[in-house]
């Protein structure tokens, strides 16, 4: 069985080991959201990037009631205005940026990617597996949808040829997989073989992206080694969450605040939250204080210092109050990201 991990801080502190490189792959998680209309850029369920660069637009929905079996959610592609003639450099996909580390147990291998996919359109689609920056290496295999608005389970073969290209083995970027929509000609190849350009779809690809209306749903996403399809591993919802917040975590912070300077109005907290595959970037929203007999907004936050576990920060209210500790309590919501 191969054992994926994203390093020893995960295992000790409980995440069970998987055969599956792709996390979320059910869908199950949408921390940010379960509607993002329109999407150009973006990320929608937990470690899921939604692209698009065309001249129309599309959106990307949580779906509870078109699902294959055995999950609660997959994710819905809708185009909201069509683009029926995609320029070179245009393109549209939902694709998993899978971390170095998770990456290195398929360096050399054979293995397969397994999945459900519903189309109200037709014909050729594809899937790239391209590596980061420089994007230098990549792999393009297609698969067919026969029958519109059926779901249907799909499994692409391929070995990971580690020679040539530039690839990150530690926390960035290790491999990209991507579901590609459509695309222009630029990032368009001949399926099959491993190539030392930045593509991101076959030049067999058909154009979801034309029409208004037009539908994709997809889950049950699974990389592994080997030839064999196995049956999609369902992980306990708490292991989802831990593997999703290495990446990207909202907590809602409530606790006693303590000043931290004779001057007034300058206090600061502390926030603790699930290890982070590096430090990451925390941003705030609704921050308001409990001063003796009312809440004070926040009229500023900034992060002193931070790593990968917690991260200290100072604030001040409107009130511009200085607080001893047991005093006074603050409030708010924290956006932790260490997005790949």
């Amino acid at each position: 069985m191969t054992v994926l991990y994203s390093d020893n801080k995960n295992i000790t502190e409980g995440t069970l080991p998987t055969t599956n490189a792709i996390i979320n792959g059910d869908f199950d998680m949408w921390v940010r959201g379960s509607s993002f209309n329109p999407i150009s850029s973006g990320y929608t369920a937990d470690r899921w990037y939604v692209g698009e660069t065309t001249d129309g637009s599309i959106r990307a929905d949580r779906e509870s009631t078109i699902k294959p079996d055995g999950t609660n959610y997959c994710i819905k592609i809708t185009v909201v205005t069509g683009d029926s003639s995609l320029a070179g450099t245009q393109y549209g996909n939902i694709h998993q940026r899978i971390e170095g580390y998770n990456y290195i147990p398929f360096i050399g291998r054979t293995a397969t990617l397994s999945f459900w996919v519903r189309s109200s359109v037709t014909g050729t689609y594809s899937i790239a597996f391209r590596n980061d920056s420089p994007y230098d290496r990549s792999y393009i295999a297609e698969y067919t949808i026969d029958t519109a608005n059926t779901w249907e389970h799909k499994k692409i073969t391929l070995a990971f040829d580690y020679s040539g290209g530039t690839w990150n083995l530690t926390n960035g970027i290790g491999l990209y997989v991507i579901f590609s929509l459509g695309l222009g000609t630029t990032y368009a190849a001949a399926p099959g073989s491993w190539v030392s350009e930045n593509k991101i779809g076959s030049t067999n690809q058909v154009n979801w992206l034309a029409t208004a209306g037009n539908t994709f749903y997809l889950s049950k996403v699974q990389l592994e080694r080997g030839r064999v399809a196995t049956p999609f591993q369902q992980l306990p919802r708490a292991i989802i969450e831990k593997q999703c917040q290495r990446y990207y975590e909202v907590r809602y912070y409530y606790q006693n605040c303590v000043s931290t300077s004779a001057a007034t109005g300058h206090n600061w907290g502390m926030i603790e939250y699930n290890w982070k595959r590096a430090n990451p970037t925390i941003t705030t929203t609704g921050t308001t204080i409990w001063a003796r007999v009312a809440w004070y907004n926040t009229t500023s936050i900034t992060i002193s210092s931070g790593w990968q576990d917690r991260a200290y920060f100072n604030f001040q209210d409107t009130a511009h109050s200085n607080y001893n500790f047991g005093t006074a309590l603050i409030r708010g919501t924290f956006y932790i990201s260490a997005e790949l």
